[in-house]
């Protein structure tokens, strides 16, 4: 029997059909309707936001680009964004009419810091509209220099958040958020960007609709993400559900926490399963070599698994033409030791179990 590295999740169907029997009554299926503006309302107040500081969005790249292009200043045209995370970042760069500039990583972290950034020269800093910072795998961030640096050059900073839902704190900086079926708080698709900056939050909602900003008038420029009523119906009832959903992923992920030996060979990531949760587990290994041999016995019982970000943005075809700042030696080096493994409310404690041995056996 072979073993899953993951199993989409929404709510059930009971869950949510009051919500779409709702969605019927009204007649109104899409552009801003009651049950959008209810889920937006009650995710405003999950994230202690008033409702004009998120937007809904009919998936978490499109909640990317609808950001990165009302966060863009004229005349520079740079993104700094870290090589170390899923392609949609440096897509929606891309498609937000922004050139992508690949930075490095912290390699404990696995996340940008601002340290890495001051090793980026002057020219290039005072020709960046956006820093995007991206969580990895749903770890919280650490903001810590981001805003000296951000007033000091008269840049942007957007944190994607696409898999952390559960890790997003304190609103600093403009957040997107993902909340496809894979993710912690899945709704089957859609994203959402929180922030402070409400003109920043009504311009990126301009952008989700053609443009218009109350009228029939294409103001600005803009393409159609809204996000439907049928998601919101389902959006609202996860979120009736979050606190069993959470609950339900760290009882897994303790096991996955016991389950492991105190040897050294692989680690989790820092807080995974204690402090904060993802639907994702990925494991570091000691080195490249003891990576390659039990991804090697995984796959020989029939156990998934999954280079999550293969090597990172810079080295795929689609980026290798932009430019990157280094040799990104910290980029390669998580590629070479990480491994996402099978994680997911439900899995039988005997698969569990047969993950574990596999792992463990040094």
């Amino acid at each position: 029997m072979s073993i899953s590295l993951f199993r989409p999740s929404v709510p059930p169907l009971s869950a949510y059909l009051p919500y779409l029997e709702m969605v019927e009554s009204n007649q109104m299926y899409s552009n801003f309707g009651p049950l959008h503006d209810l889920f937006s309302k009650r995710l405003s107040d999950y994230f202690l936001l008033q409702p004009s500081q998120i937007e809904l969005f009919s998936n978490g790249t499109m909640a990317l680009v609808a950001a990165l292009h009302s966060l863009k200043i004229a005349q520079r045209p740079y993104c700094l964004l870290p090589s170390w995370t899923f392609s949609a970042s440096a897509q929606a760069v891309v498609a937000a009419g922004l050139i992508p500039i690949f930075v490095d990583v912290d390699e404990t972290t696995m996340q940008l810091n601002a340290e890495i950034l001051h090793s980026v020269s002057e020219e290039i800093l005072k020709k960046t509209s956006v820093v995007l910072i991206v969580s990895p795998f749903g770890a919280p961030l650490n903001l810590s220099g981001f805003k000296e640096l951000s007033e000091h050059f008269g840049m942007k900073v957007l944190c994607d958040c696409a898999a952390g839902f559960d890790a997003v704190q304190q609103i600093q900086f403009p957040t997107v958020i993902s909340m496809h079926a894979t993710k912690s708080f899945g709704i089957g698709e859609g994203g959402a960007l929180l922030g402070l900056d409400e003109e920043l939050i009504a311009n990126a909602r301009a952008y989700s609709n053609f443009g218009f900003m109350g009228g029939r008038e294409s103001r600005t420029l803009g393409v159609n993400g809204k996000l439907s009523e049928f998601h919101a119906a389902i959006g609202l009832a996860a979120l009736d559900l979050w606190a069993e959903t959470r609950s339900g992923y760290f009882v897994q992920a303790t096991q996955y926490l016991n389950n492991k030996t105190d040897s050294d060979t692989f680690q989790f990531q820092n807080g995974w399963g204690s402090n904060w949760i993802s639907s994702s587990c990925v494991i570091r290994f000691s080195d490249e070599n003891l990576k390659r041999h039990k991804k090697s016995q995984l796959l020989t019982q029939n156990i998934s698994t999954r280079d999550w970000w293969e090597s990172g943005c810079h080295l795929q075809p689609a980026f290798k033409s932009y430019k990157s700042m280094g040799s990104l030696s910290n980029t390669l080096k998580l590629a070479s030791v990480t491994l996402g493994i099978p994680f997911y409310r439900g899995i039988d404690f005997c698969s569990v179990d047969k993950i574990f041995q596999i792992l463990n056996d040094v």
